[in-house]
């Protein structure tokens, strides 16, 4: 019996250095500027996926994933498709602070988030379960697009989202029935890639922050 769900390979472009990652703050809904050597990875990036014929790109809406959206999209003749639900898990208060800053001024929330973060969240930020709400709701909007394609198209199709580090984490998770509280365990770098494949019987990992 032919599969019901078409075969996507994903490419997870995590966004470039910013100033906030360079110096070690949460990096969440607020727009922290690239660095120098951020803009030198999404050059990079472009580069490498020069060749992939991509079939779609989908970026979170923050500026430092536009930027690598669009650059990638000149290079493919595509417009770039952005998702609001892509953005970064929120930190609500704890958005551009170190961790000795959260430390310092929220210790008891800083514990519970910690403890819990499945339940618990920054004040004024998002738990990890919305999270993953959140991005489900993402993915399945892709999917429902991907419906669409001519069936005489060679599979699987190539998909690039430019998203951020917490997201790439999540979906892994997701994608290989990872208990998403474990997230923090795959190391995705500013400016790095990841290669999933999703196919009807499940998903394989091609690649991690390459």
């Amino acid at each position: 019996m032919p599969g019901t769900k078409t075969p996507i390979r994903y490419y997870l472009l995590r966004h470039g250095e910013t100033e906030y990652a360079r110096d070690s703050r949460y990096g969440g809904w607020s727009n922290s500027p690239l660095t120098e050597s951020g803009f030198r990875q999404h050059q990079k990036q472009v580069e490498r996926l020069s060749q992939v014929p991509l079939w779609a790109i989908y970026t979170s809406d923050l500026a430092r994933c536009t930027w690598l959206a669009q650059e990638l999209g000149s290079c493919h003749n595509l417009s770039p498709k952005i998702l609001q639900d892509l953005r970064e898990l929120d930190f609500g208060e704890f958005d551009g602070k170190t961790y000795g800053d959260v430390l310092h001024e929220h210790p008891e929330a800083l514990a519970r988030w910690l403890e819990n973060p499945l339940e618990s969240s920054p004040p004024g930020g998002e738990t990890l379960l919305a999270f993953q709400k959140r991005l489900l709701r993402a993915m399945q909007n892709i999917q429902s697009q991907v419906g669409s394609i001519p069936q005489d198209t060679p599979l699987p199709i190539s998909i690039a989202i430019v998203t951020h580090g917490g997201v790439i984490r999540t979906l892994l998770c997701q994608w290989l029935e990872i208990p998403i509280e474990r997230q923090w365990q795959f190391k995705i770098d500013p400016g790095s890639i990841a290669i999933i494949e999703e196919y009807d019987e499940g998903a394989i990992c091609c690649a991690v922050n390459i």
